[in-house]
């Protein structure tokens, strides 16, 4: 699962994110949703910190993601599409609406539990009509017990979905890649795997184990896209 968190008040995270205060209500929104959906609980989670937007290119991760997503066919989640919204410039609201939209197929959230593309005008109203301060948490579930067979068919569940998580990180790592290999070769006429690990490392791109990369890891990369 691919989670996206907007931290637009109080000082900038310098550390973990799970520490951020600004950011505890989106992180418990998706916690709700990853034990009510039995679901993996090792989502990989991005973030920008933006205090005023009007334009998609002012959330740089969200823009990254968003692009990354549409190419490997991944989904991002927010909790509340407003989030975006209630720091916009009334006058950019619509374009701003407009530019993300154009990701439909590919961003989700959970107030709404609909894709940006599947908004009807009235919900789409609401959220372009947002004030501030906006308060969104979703209550915590009561859990009953289960049986025997349902605790097994919900460790099964959680294998695949860690599964189909760990897949959507990988594939959106390996056009990450194969982007950068294609901007080098612009400039050369061929590039190993060790220089493009260099390259990648040198940028600051990391494996989706949050490691460096090697030749080795980029080769495997690169053969998901085959």
């Amino acid at each position: 699962m691919l989670i996206y968190l907007l931290i637009d008040y109080g000082p900038k995270p310098r550390g973990p994110i799970k520490d951020c205060a600004a950011a505890k209500q989106q992180i418990s929104n998706f916690s709700h949703l990853i034990n009510s959906n039995e679901r993996s609980n090792s989502p990989s989670v991005f973030h920008d910190y933006s205090r005023s937007r009007t334009k998609l290119s002012d959330l740089p991760n969200l823009d990254h993601l968003l692009k990354k997503a549409k190419d490997a066919g991944a989904v991002i989640w927010i909790d509340d599409f407003r989030r975006i919204f209630v720091k916009c410039d009334n006058a950019e609201r619509i374009a701003l609406f407009d530019e993300i939209r154009n990701y439909a197929g590919h961003f989700r959230d959970l107030r709404t539990k609909r894709d940006i593309g599947e908004l009807s005008h009235g919900i789409a109203r609401n959220i372009l009509e947002v004030e501030s301060p906006l308060r969104f948490s979703i209550a915590k579930a009561t859990r009953r017990r289960m049986s025997a067979d349902e605790k097994r068919q919900q460790t099964l569940k959680a294998t695949q979905a860690s599964q189909e998580a760990r897949t959507e990180a990988a594939n959106l790592k390996a056009h990450e890649l194969h982007m950068l290999k294609t901007e080098l070769l612009q400039d050369r006429d061929s590039i190993t795997n060790t220089d493009l690990a260099r390259e990648a490392n040198e940028r600051g791109l990391m494996t989706t184990w949050k490691s460096k990369w090697s030749a080795a890891s980029v080769a495997r990369a690169l053969k998901r896209l085959d």
